[in-house]
């Protein structure tokens, strides 16, 4: 049984985060974490 993720890397086309979002969120029920600000200037979704 899986009980935790630990780490998971996908790519996404640019400016899909909302469409990416709304999957992860309320499909799978995942939590977003916020990105630290050097990474965050790059996009994406944590």
């Amino acid at each position: 049984m899986l009980t935790a993720v630990d780490h998971v890397q996908l790519a996404a086309p640019p400016g899909s985060e909302a469409l990416l979002r709304t999957y992860y969120a309320d499909t799978l029920g995942m939590t977003e974490t916020a990105k630290p600000a050097p990474l965050s200037a790059r996009g994406g979704c944590w």
